[in-house]
């Protein structure tokens, strides 16, 4: 038996569902075989033991919501071409450069470019995902998660461009996703899992979101759609069906306890439909600031069930997307009582395990699985602790972590990654990076 033991940390959790039982307590957590099995002032002993005196321990953040290719693409490139009056929103810019990538790279090399991602997401205390990500790019994240760890939910996800946009109804051969389930799931029972996505429902017709059920009610496989990005997309979605999208997933059934929406501009005139169904959002703050579409986020108030966090195309450490949710939903509900810190916590915990179907994770209690990440009180940053998770939302950083463990692994201690050789996927990872974007230069993209 695999044990370690965790000795002396302030544990901060959710015990249970609702906003208001976050735990603090001084203790032990006992890990055994990848599960927690003791917590507590514990008399155990194991062959690995962690010192967390003057460290915060919680529960691995949930990144309900992160392409994980076109993170390390787009670094530093998409403030450049912006809304106003320019034609290229970042989304539109990022789907083109994507769409570069995946004609332009090897299948090694769009894992290296992953790899780059994955490292920031688990040094940035990351350690569960959902990529909604493009169908060539699939069998590389599957094979860096094998080797790193991180807990991923891959979205076969067909990802549209213009050329697309202007067809009146979407060609998507559903049996490609289909196929990276078959041939991957389940490669790692509670690691690895195969979904099905779409990345422009804005563009769907009943007979796409049709397909997409179907297979998912007849393969068991859960959904996520992108789902009115901008205010732009929902108009345009209005005129074109004569329907709000919300309405036009629920008459198409994909409205549901195994769907997730992303972004879902709509979701402030449709809550009583979004409670109705028990269907997950999922709330990418920054990138709503970025595509002008402030969405509100109170779950605390909200009839929607469940409020999750992704990172969209940002950085998909979970710590600067926290901060955003946490302040720009005090300025858009006008209200600093409507954001709290536990708000933020619980969707980066609780709400992230609940849209992913799982309730291994995102708590620290016994049974679940040792998904977890420990932070250093003793750095200036969150010195000095007053309330810890407060701290942790408008002050913490990636280098505030100390050690990252994913299913009883350490995957990072004293700062550093383990397992993994850093310069050398930081020196391939730029240069498959440098090729695309040589090849978007050439085509205009930029």
């Amino acid at each position: 038996m695999d044990r370690l033991l965790i000795r002396g940390g302030l544990i901060v959790t959710y015990f249970y569902e609702d906003f208001d039982t976050v735990k603090i307590m001084e203790g032990d957590v006992l890990i055994e075989d990848g599960f927690i099995t003791k917590i507590g002032k514990l008399s155990d002993h194991a062959a690995k033991v962690i010192d967390a005196h003057e460290k915060v321990i919680l529960p691995g953040f949930i990144n309900t919501h992160c392409h994980l290719l076109a993170t390390s693409l787009c670094k530093g490139l998409v403030e450049g071409h912006h809304l106003y009056g320019s034609g290229m929103t970042p989304k539109r810019r990022i789907a083109k450069l994507v769409h570069v990538a995946l004609s332009s790279l090897s299948p090694e090399e769009m894992e290296a470019v992953l790899q780059l991602a994955v490292m920031e997401c688990i040094s940035g205390g990351t350690t569960a995902v959902l990529d909604p990500c493009p169908i060539p790019a699939c069998r590389p994240l599957i094979h860096v998660a094998a080797q790193t760890g991180l807990r991923t939910h891959v979205a076969a996800t067909r990802i549209t461009d213009d050329q697309v946009r202007q067809q009146k109804h979407e060609s998507w051969d559903l049996n490609e996703s289909v196929e990276v389930w078959r041939q991957h799931h389940p490669v790692n029972p509670g690691g690895v899992e195969i979904w099905l996505g779409h990345q422009a429902s804005d563009i769907c017709d009943q007979t796409v979101v049709k397909d997409i059920r179907d297979a998912s009610s007849r393969l068991g496989m859960r959904i996520t759609l992108d789902v009115g990005q901008t205010i732009e997309e929902e108009e345009e979605f209005r005129q074109k069906f004569g329907v709000n999208l919300i309405e036009f997933l629920s008459k198409a059934g994909l409205l549901g306890p195994d769907v997730v929406l992303s972004h879902c501009t709509s979701m402030g005139e449709e809550r009583s439909r979004l409670e109705a169904s028990g269907v997950h959002v999922v709330h990418c703050a920054r990138s709503a600031v970025e595509n002008r579409s402030m969405i509100p986020f109170y779950p605390r108030y909200s009839a929607i069930p469940n409020v999750a966090a992704g990172t969209d195309y940002h950085s998909p450490g979970m710590l600067n997307e926290l901060r955003a949710i946490g302040l720009v939903g005090k300025m858009n509900t006008m209200g600093v009582e409507w954001t709290k810190a536990t708000d933020v916590f619980y969707a980066a915990t609780v709400a992230g395990a609940k849209a992913l179907g799982r309730e291994d994770i995102g708590r620290i209690r016994e049974g679940c699985r040792a998904d977890l990440i420990l932070l250093d009180m003793e750095g200036f940053r969150l010195f000095p602790m007053t309330f810890p998770l407060m701290n942790v939302v408008y002050d913490g950083e990636s280098s505030d972590i100390d050690t990252v463990i994913i299913n009883g692994k350490v995957v990072k201690q004293d700062g550093r990654l383990l397992g993994i050789e850093e310069d050398r996927v930081v020196e391939h990872a730029g240069d498959a990076i440098e090729k695309c974007w040589g090849q978007a230069r050439e085509l205009g993209v930029l």
